[in-house]
């Protein structure tokens, strides 16, 4: 337990030995008696009254000890004592170099006092290091004592020492002057000199010192070594050693007593720093100088004031006049194999007491110690392998934990702990007594001799080389214009002198001195203007000169003709213009002018003709009409003999009083054509001749001529199918209008054209051509009759008949084609599954019966994967009945079914049921039928259901018995309609109409009430107007009973019937019938209809606005489905029966009976010649109001 404590405790022992006599006993009583007279009386912070000194000493953070910088308070001073000495920290800022911290300091005074005072000088060495020095314990001549740590010895400030100062400060504010700025270093905090030694003994009364606490790795005994003033201690030189040069302290001035302020301007040296390189092929222990360091330079200008009798500096500018430059220094570490030691074992220290023999006449004095025998030394460790001749690694030693003894003063935690009073130690002194002189001190025995050793010391200057100014001549720039073009930079040589040194000192003796050139110098290059600068600038430029028109009159030419016999030529001049200048710049002198021509003008000359000429004779030689291409040529004869200037001839149409249009007669072509012209109109003609015989113009107009086209040609109309036929010998028509080939004979072959009014025209076939129009094969059928014409699309006009049809084209697989196969397939098969591979025509495809499919459907239709194709031209509906089957993804385009005698009529199908399916359907055309006429299907017989349907079109029903009329569906029997759009004009005689469902009901079953029987989510647009309606609705007819109908909209025109719901039973029930209606609306300002009805009046009315927005809601893409009319259409000119007549021109809306009537009493004839006798018949007369 002793032991470990021993190891965990720095003993500090002293021992003095063999000191002279008399010296003894006034060491002693100074040591355990002796008052300092070298201690300060401290004041206090807080007792700041006048202006006080401050002395500040400024540090770089490098030249500190870990310790030291452990003393730094990182903040600004507050408080200070007066003469205090504040050490004023600042760290370097980040640079590539590299340099050792500074251990040393030159705060020594108090110990340079101590030392030359001191009658004995004790140094503290470690026993376990003899080279180690842990402080000086002075003793003087008084008696005062003090112990100097060697850290003391060690520290000093060497960079930034030219900044020390001294300044008067009264306030804690005062203190933040000492805080400077400095050319790259950053401010981190002070400490105060005070600060450095707390552990500086107060008086002599202390038998022990305290001392600091080391870990247990550390942990050793020491003793006293007494030190010999007279023998300096031996300094061997092993490497050189380079000296950064100190900079110069700066003079001060005496000054006087007067309080009085000045400026001291100099220059300060700014230390080099060295650099370490390590360098593998230099012997370890060896340096080279790679390269020489160069002092820089500093300007300090300081303001020195007097305050109290002491002089204050402070330093108000640094500049760095020039930066220093590195010394860079090569480390050998290259190192020598050597075998490795012998290890010795080490002898223990031993306490004992003196020992040895007293010699004759020597009484007193030390006793004769024999010779120690050397002990072997024995080097401990472990030698690594490849590593001979390096020291041993050592093992590491067991870490022992410190206890850190004392009490904690209450009220200054944080702080040190108070440590209780050491016992105070025997002092036992030893050596021999001489008889007779008890009470001086003992007779030691005397100190071997110390040998004086001898050294070189190496310093190191760099001095500057001026550089040249070299001179070239620039003969774009003036005489007084110099310009650098590079800048001169001084070299540099290194001088280095080597000095005898004795015991490290150096002496004044020069053993070597040699110079070499670092760096050379960099010449200045200057460019130096030859320029004159007084001179000219000349400019020229070039002008031209107008030519002169020159008049000659002629008798040969025509009064008034004027010829350009020369044509002028313009001329060109230079002109010069000559300016003084200075530098280049123009002066205000006027500049000397001069005119050279370079080419002279030409005159125009113009001959003016003065014979007179006879009048020309302007005429219409004909006008012929084109009746056809609606056009006329109008043709003239012109006679000018003397050759008189014609200046314009113009033609005006007219009609009455009325100028249709305007045309110029060309002199030379003296013809023109008319077109666009109206037929049966009465047209003039108006020719108007300006001319010109040399006496100014002069006009003339001609007699107006009429102008009328009549168009009287055979014209088939209202067309309603065209096919080919083929007659046998025996009299037997067949029908080959699906041709898969050119027909090879065109003997037995005719066209029949059969009207909406089932008149049938035949015309034989003239040719028949297969061509391809945007990538589809057709055949082109040409007919030819007497004075038979055909309207284009353009609505110009044939003198033949031309009709094209499909080229057929067979189904792959389940894929389809040709509407033709398709329905024939689905007649034979309908439980298969069908897809359109393309946009099919149902042009000249016989229907099985009532409709193209009559087989109850139970398969599937559709388009291909991701596609929606279209069938054209229906005439009969697709199906009779779907049961439980599926159709789906297609359009039906162009629905021309004209049934007016047969009931229940409807595109798709006229009943669906067991669960069968209708999605993504577009349906756009005509519909007409008897009674029950709907736009998709008539009725949801049980089960099935509409999805994303559209009908877009016109809906007739034209039976007399009330049946259904609707958009949509008819009757919806415990079925379901969703996401329906409806935009149609519904027109009948006597009917149930509805906008898209009129019967929508669950059959009364409220276990599927909103399950069966549903209208949701779908919009009706469009009319509704009837001769006689029966309980019509814009939306429904009725609901009864438990029919949902829910998040519907109508802005259906109702002419004849309710806004809403149709059927009165909507205010007989509300469990049945409105309770089952949620989120109806009308729309404002749009909806038209009555709301008779109690319940009627409950359905809200939405703007516009908000009814879009519902409607992007419900998520109908129907109505917006695309498609493209077969090509064969556009080209046939396909025109419904109710568009026949809107495009003929005087076309007039309220004779639309009365075209229809003259086109059954004249049915030859061409449009225009109906419409026009149409437009002829009396107000008042039946044709306008009667159909024949």
């Amino acid at each position: 337990m002793k032991k470990t404590k021993q190891q965990l405790e720095k003993i500090t022992k002293y021992s003095i030995r063999k000191l002279t006599v008399g010296v003894g006993p006034v060491a002693i009583g100074a040591f355990l008696f002796g008052a300092s007279t070298l201690s300060v009386d401290k004041v206090q912070a807080n007792e700041v009254g006048g202006a006080h000194s401050v002395h500040y000493r400024y540090l770089a953070e490098q030249e500190l000890t870990e310790s030291e910088k452990a003393l730094i308070h990182h903040e600004v001073p507050t408080e200070f004592q007066d003469d205090d000495i504040l050490y004023v920290v600042y760290r370097k800022k980040a640079t590539t170099s590299q340099q050792l911290p500074y251990t040393g300091s030159k705060e020594l005074a108090l110990a340079g006092l101590g030392l030359a005072t001191a009658s004995l000088a004790v140094f503290l060495v470690s026993k376990k290091g003899r080279r180690e020095v842990l402080g000086v314990l002075l003793i003087g001549s008084l008696g005062a004592s003090t112990f100097v740590p060697y850290g003391t010895f060690a520290f000093e400030n060497k960079e930034l020492l030219s900044y020390n100062q001294t300044i008067s400060a009264s306030t804690h504010e005062g203190l933040a002057e000492g805080i400077i700025h400095i050319d790259g270093y950053e401010y981190i905090g002070y400490f105060k000199e005070a600060e450095l030694h707390p552990s500086r003994p107060a008086s002599a009364e202390q038998t022990q010192l305290p001392v600091e606490k080391q870990s247990s790795k550390e942990i050793e005994k020491t003793e006293v070594v007494q030190e010999r003033p007279a023998v300096a201690p031996e300094t061997i030189v092993e490497n050189p050693v380079v000296e950064n040069p100190v900079a110069p302290a700066i003079e001060e001035k005496p000054v006087s007593e007067k309080p009085q302020t000045r400026q001291e301007e100099s220059l300060v040296e700014i230390p080099f720093e060295t650099v370490t390189n390590p360098d593998a092929n230099l012997a370890e222990g060896q340096t080279r100088i790679v390269a020489a360091g160069v002092n820089g330079q500093r300007r300090l200008v300081s303001k020195v004031s007097m305050v109290n009798g002491q002089e204050v500096r402070e330093v108000i500018e640094d500049q760095v006049v020039q930066n220093p430059v590195s010394q860079v220094i090569a480390v050998g570490t290259k190192k020598e194999v050597q075998p490795a030691p012998t290890p010795v074992p080490q002898a223990e220290p031993s306490h004992q007491v003196a020992k040895g023999t007293q010699e004759e006449g020597k009484t007193g004095q030390s006793l004769t110690q024999p010779e120690l025998p050397e002990a072997p030394v024995e080097a401990k460790g472990t030698q690594e392998e490849g590593k001979a001749g390096q020291a041993l690694t050592q093992p590491e030693l067991p870490e022992a934990s410190v206890e850190a003894k004392g009490t904690q003063e209450e009220g200054k935690e944080g702080q040190s702990l108070t440590q209780p009073e050491l016992p105070e130690a025997p002092v036992e002194v030893k050596g021999t007594q001489e008889e007779g002189k008890a009470g001086q001190a003992l007779v030691q025995e005397p100190l071997p001799e110390y040998k004086v050793t001898e050294g070189t010391l190496v310093e190191t200057s760099t001095t500057d080389l001026d550089y040249k100014t070299e001179t070239t001549e620039d003969p774009t720039k003036y005489t007084d214009e110099e310009t650098v073009v590079r800048n001169g930079e001084k070299g540099s040589q290194v001088t280095k002198t080597t000095y005898k040194t004795v015991e490290g000192v150096k002496t004044d003796q020069v053993l070597s001195t040699s110079t070499e050139v670092a760096k050379e110098p960099v010449n200045q290059q200057v460019s130096r203007g030859i320029k004159p600068i007084e001179g000219t600038l000349v400019e020229e430029s070039l002008e031209k000169i107008p030519f002169k028109e020159v008049v000659k009159e002629d008798d040969q030419l025509k009064k008034g003709l004027e010829v350009v016999a020369q044509e002028g030529k313009e001329g060109q001049k230079k002109i010069t213009k000559t300016f003084n200048t200075i530098k280049g710049v123009k002066t205000e002198d006027a500049p000397k002018v001069t005119e050279e021509i370079l080419e002279a003008p030409q005159d125009k000359i113009l001959k003016r003709g003065t014979k007179s000429f006879e009048k020309p004779v302007l005429t219409i030689t004909a006008v012929e009409p084109k009746d056809l291409k609606r056009t006329s040529d109008v043709k003239y004869s012109l006679e000018n003999p003397s050759k008189a200037a014609i200046k314009s001839i113009t033609l005006t149409l007219k009609k009455g009083d009325e100028i249709v249009k305007t045309l110029n007669v060309s002199p030379d072509d003296l013809t023109t054509t008319l077109t666009d012209l109206q037929y049966y109109k009465d047209y003039k003609l108006e020719t108007k001749m300006v001319y010109d015989r040399g006496e100014g113009d002069e006009e003339e107009v001609l007699k107006e001529e009429p102008l009328r086209i009549d168009l009287k040609k055979v014209e088939i109309k209202n067309i309603k199918e065209t096919s080919l036929m083929s007659v046998d010998a025996d009299g037997n028509e067949t029908d080959t209008s699906l041709l898969t080939e050119k027909p090879a004979d065109l003997a037995p072959l005719y066209l029949r054209v059969t009207t909406h009014d089932n008149k049938t025209t035949r015309l034989a076939v003239d040719k028949i051509e297969e061509v391809t129009v945007d990538g589809k094969t057709l055949y082109k059928v040409t007919a030819k009759a007497p004075d038979l014409i055909q309207r284009n699309a353009d609505n110009t006009l044939n003198e033949e008949y031309v009709h094209y049809f499909e080229k057929q084209k067979t189904h792959e697989g389940d894929v389809y084609y040709s509407f033709d196969d398709l329905v024939k397939a689905m007649q034979k098969d309908p439980t298969g599954t069908f897809k359109l591979g393309s946009n099919i025509n149902a042009a000249n495809v016989k229907p099985a019966g009532k409709s193209y499919v009559t087989n109850a459907f139970k398969g599937t239709l559709t388009s291909t994967d991701g596609n929606k194709f279209t069938i054209s031209n229906m005439n009969r509906p697709l199906f009779g009945d779907i049961v439980g089957g599926t159709v789906k993804d297609l359009l039906l385009e162009n629905v021309n079914i004209d049934m007016p005698g047969t009931d229940r009529i409807a595109p798709l199908a006229n009943v669906i049921k067991n669960n069968a399916t209708v999605e993504n359907i577009k349906v756009t055309g005509n519909v007409v039928g008897n009674n029950d006429v709907s736009g998709v299907i008539n009725k949801i017989d049980g089960s099935g259901k509409l999805s994303n349907v559209a009908f877009i079109g016109k809906v007739h029903a034209a039976g007399n018995r009330g049946g259904y009329l609707t958009g949509i569906v008819g009757e919806n029997w415990k079925g379901i309609v969703e996401k329906a759009y409806v935009d149609a004009e519904i027109t009948g005689n006597k009917a149930k109409a509805a906008g898209i469902v009129y019967s929508s009901q669950n059959g009364g079953n409220n276990s599927t009430l909103g399950k069966e029987g549903t209208l949701r989510n779908s919009v009706a647009k469009g009319s509704i107007e009837l001769k006689e309606a029966v309980m019509s609705g814009g939306l429904l007819g009725t609901n009864w009973a438990l029919g949902a109908i829910e998040d519907n909209i109508t802005m259906m025109k109702v002419k004849t019937g309710e806004m809403v719901f149709g059927h009165s039973d909507i205010d007989a029930d509300d469990y049945f019938t409105y309770s089952r209606t949620k989120r109806n609306y009308s729309v404002e300002g749009v909806s038209e209809g009555k709301k008779t009805y109690k319940n009627s009046n409950k359905v809200p009315s939405i703007t516009q606005e908000k009814a879009d927005e519902l409607i992007a809601k419900m998520g109908i893409t129907a109505d917006k489905f695309e498609s493209t009319l077969p090509v064969e259409d556009k080209l046939n000119n396909i025109v419904s029966k109710a568009d026949q007549y809107k495009n003929i021109d005087d076309y007039d809306a309220s004779r639309e009976l009365a075209y229809r009537n003259i086109e059954k009493l004249q049915p030859f004839y061409n449009k225009e010649w109906i419409v026009n006798q149409g437009n002829k018949i009396p107000a008042g007369s039946k044709l306008l109001t009667t159909e024949v």
